[in-house]
């Protein structure tokens, strides 16, 4: 199986080009203290009925063969934010061919829309604050090779080093809700996070990947796997290489198909 760490860009012609990946050590990751506590969530009424329902619907009703997206989608959302929740079902239920379960992705839309903050995010945020006021401000990245690379490349640009700032390693969830309320004071991350943010929040973006450093697309397949089927990876980079310039040149339509997939508005994906 062939992976790529991400959508854009455009793949070699070869297969034997290299392609640096920065490893834990070379970022820090390895020297980030982690402090991991439970903390029980207790569900309001409202809250808890959504969760009701959405497993419900994955569980009885959404088992066609066009649902594999759609229920991968639906769970994520679940667990990310209402608002996202929400967007989703009331464009799943738009296109859905039963009207039963169409009807059930509706009243999920409407649930959500009407629930506002979870307890999820309520207590990372009270977690998230009494560290923070424990420690001073924080910069939040997601632990993740793209992020963690062009992170470390903006503080070298800028003079800076991984000791200057507190690095804290959060979960793209939990890093939206502590950056939304001001809990932290910068974050590193992709996109759609970063329009997101740019809309809803209004920030002010001190540096893109593109400004510190130059970014790789880069595809990763097993050893053996390459040995045996080396024309099949050739002609994978290459159909990869074509769609990236595709893509490129048609962001407005990569953007609405994103758009119908994760139910993220198309402004956010352009």
């Amino acid at each position: 199986m062939i992976a790529s760490s991400r959508w854009r860009g455009v793949a070699p012609e070869g297969v034997s080009s290299v392609m640096v990946r920065t490893t834990r050590t070379q970022a820090g990751l390895d020297n980030v203290k982690r402090f991991a506590t439970d903390h029980a969530i207790p569900l309001g009424r409202d809250e808890a009925a959504l969760y009701r329902i959405c497993t419900d619907m994955l569980r009885h009703h959404m088992n066609g063969d066009g649902d594999v997206v759609r229920r991968r989608v639906l769970a994520q959302r679940l667990v990310a934010s209402p608002r996202s929740l929400a967007k989703s079902a009331f464009r799943m239920a738009d296109a859905y061919p039963d009207p039963a379960v169409a009807g059930l992705l509706r009243e999920i839309g409407h649930r959500a829309a009407d629930l506002g903050t979870t307890q999820r995010s309520t207590v990372a945020s009270e977690i998230i604050s009494e560290w923070v006021r424990e420690h001073g401000r924080v910069l939040v990245f997601s632990q993740h090779t793209d992020t963690v690379e062009g992170l470390m490349a903006a503080l070298d640009k800028a003079g800076l080093s991984w000791s200057d700032i507190t690095p804290t390693p959060l979960a793209p969830a939990d890093a939206t809700v502590a950056f939304s309320r001001g809990i932290v004071d910068a974050w590193s991350i992709w996109d759609p996070y970063l329009a997101l943010a740019e809309i809803k929040d209004k920030v002010r973006v001190i540096a893109f990947d593109k400004d510190v450093h130059k970014p790789n697309a880069f595809y990763i397949a097993g050893s053996d796997f390459v040995a045996k089927y080396p024309s099949t990876v050739a002609k994978l980079n290459s159909i990869f290489a074509a769609e990236g310039k595709w893509a490129a040149d048609h962001r407005e339509e990569v953007a609405r198909a994103q758009a119908e997939a994760t139910g993220v508005d198309t402004a956010v994906n352009l």
